[in-house]
């Protein structure tokens, strides 16, 4: 039944999903990398 339903404009069932971070050199970007890693945790 799946296999005969029509793919839609967004349909990508193996996407990954990526995350990048950019800050000048010498900048605490730790406190942001937790944050968004608390986040993400969340949905696991």
């Amino acid at each position: 039944m799946m296999a005969n339903q029509e793919h839609y404009l967004g349909y990508y069932p193996s996407a990954e999903l990526v995350f990048a971070l950019v800050c000048p050199i010498g900048t605490d970007y730790h406190v942001v990398a937790r944050t968004l890693q608390n986040y993400l945790e969340q949905f696991e």
